[in-house]
């Protein structure tokens, strides 16, 4: 049976989370194997730069790494592989995060899940709100379990997932801060973009239900993150700015 894990659990992780961690936004929880996750994107401060003061945000857009150019690596490895080989069904990356929107309109007045010609939910725009910098918040979500394939030998696969906070319209370093682990052809800014972190949502296997086979060892890992050419469809929010 499918266990669920409740979106309460999210707000003890945010206690006992370290500052360094709290200063990015961040995804609170992890899943595991073939348990639906309750969980949120956690906001903890408006955008500054260099000795200037926060701005409040006033959107937030989210790209999920479930498209079907979506790039997957074995980490110890650093090499290209299928996801098929990892998750049962990964063959299609959608079945990986299948995600919710939770409607709240605590911080945002309009929440639009941003879905693909198939109709899988690629993407989230938040807008029309105003965070204080000096305030947190979580902006709730669902993804459902997935299953590891049993004769493979990963233990987690950790989706990245790309976040943007909106602070304002016009051009400047503190618009907004954009979580991606990279610069794109659209967030090609580097004063706004967290080169080399990602906000990521980790799956682990169930090691007790579903055990490494004799041979893997330790096991290994593997990430899932969108294409630049996903990011740059779906991050970017209309009047605000991604680049230069």
């Amino acid at each position: 049976m499918t266990q669920k894990t409740p979106l309460f659990s999210l707000l003890f992780a945010l206690w006992g989370a370290s500052s360094l961690v709290l200063a990015h936004t961040v995804i609170t929880d992890q899943a595991t194997e073939g348990t639906s996750l309750y969980t949120g994107f956690n906001i903890t401060h408006g955008c500054g730069f260099e000795d200037k003061p926060s701005l409040p945000v006033i959107a937030q857009s989210v790209v999920f790494p479930n498209g079907p150019n979506a790039i997957v690596t074995r980490l110890d490895t650093e090499e290209a592989i299928d996801l098929g080989d990892v998750l049962v069904g990964g063959a299609h990356a959608a079945t990986l995060i299948n995600p919710a929107i939770i409607q709240n309109r605590d911080v945002f007045d309009i929440n639009e899940s941003i879905s693909d010609e198939t109709g899988v939910v690629r993407g989230v725009h938040y807008t029309e709100g105003g965070l204080p910098p000096e305030l947190d918040a979580v902006l709730p979500f669902r993804v459902s379990g997935v299953t590891f394939v049993e004769e493979s030998c990963a233990t987690k696969v950790r989706a990245r997932i790309g976040i943007a906070n909106w602070c304002h319209h016009r051009p400047g370093a503190r618009r907004a801060d954009v979580w991606i682990g990279r610069l794109t052809p659209v967030f090609n800014d580097e004063r706004v973009v967290s080169i080399g972190f990602w906000p990521v949502l980790t799956f682990n296997r169930d090691l007790a239900s579903n055990p490494l086979p004799a041979d893997c060892g330790e096991g290994y890992e593997v990430a899932v993150e969108p294409s630049d050419e996903s990011i740059d469809q779906y991050l970017p929010v209309p009047d605000f700015i991604p680049g230069v």
